[in-house]
């Protein structure tokens, strides 16, 4: 098994358990090479000693903690086959899970990388939002560009949660509106417009940047709110370009 480790063929035509195999492995020898350390190595008082064995069984654990919860989203989302590829990664690279961020000031920010990652997966968007923020400030200032992806696309799937409290608050108002955003079919696009411009019951549209920005003419409209933001400056820009074609 030690001979697969170092053939990135065979490992990445692995399977699953093959890879949990070889990762559970090079975790026993980590294990094994800890342990001797311990008990020939150190010296000093029982005190310093019991000291000394936990901090060496919290480095041993913790970093396995976030490479798990991020193999069980995969697994979960994707499929067990990129869990697999997934888990390969640390057994080729020797632990250095995100090889890119090794210039960080520490590994604590490479291991909030894995777990924000496993939590964005798994739909856990404000816990993501929140281990990314602790990553950044560890690491800062090069840590900001390891995690920007992670904390824009955690922001960016709260936007539905935002045109979901718009609707709400319209609605005990009893006021009449239609809803456009990416989830709606493109064969509804066009009768919801017309009913927005042609209906006076229709009072108000909630429409999201990227789906409701392109190819409508609302012209029944005569004031238009901006209710949310997006990470790509070209998207507000044509929102914008546009508002002259809502009213």
């Amino acid at each position: 098994m030690l001979g697969n480790l170092h053939n990135p063929q065979r490992l990445h035509h692995s399977s699953l358990p093959f890879s949990i195999l070889s990762f559970t492995l090079l975790w026993i020898l980590k294990l094994i090479h800890s342990l001797l350390f311990l008990l020939f190595f150190s010296k000093g008082n029982r005190f310093s000693k019991l000291t000394l064995q936990l901090q060496f069984s919290l480095k041993l654990l913790l970093p396995e903690i976030p490479k798990t919860v991020l193999v069980v989203a995969l697994s979960r989302k994707y499929g067990k086959r990129l869990a697999s590829y997934t888990l390969a990664m640390p057994c080729l690279t020797n632990d250095y899970f995100f090889a890119s961020t090794s210039f960080l000031s520490s590994s604590f920010p490479m291991y909030a990388i894995s777990l924000a990652s496993g939590l964005f997966l798994l739909d856990k968007h404000a816990a993501a939002v929140v281990v990314s923020a602790i990553g950044v400030i560890h690491g800062w200032p090069f840590s900001i560009l390891a995690f920007l992806p992670i904390y824009t696309d955690s922001a960016e799937a709260k936007i539905p949660a935002v045109l979901d409290y718009l609707g709400t608050v319209i609605e005990k108002k009893k006021v009449g509106c239609i809803r456009i955003d990416g989830g709606t079919p493109s064969g509804s696009r066009q009768q919801l417009v017309t009913e927005f411009q042609e209906k006076d019951s229709i009072k108000a549209a909630v429409l999201s940047i990227k789906a409701g920005g392109v190819g409508l003419t609302l012209t029944a409209a005569s004031t238009v709110l901006f209710a949310e933001l997006s990470w790509t400056p070209g998207d507000l820009i044509q929102a914008e370009d546009r508002v002259h074609r809502i009213g």
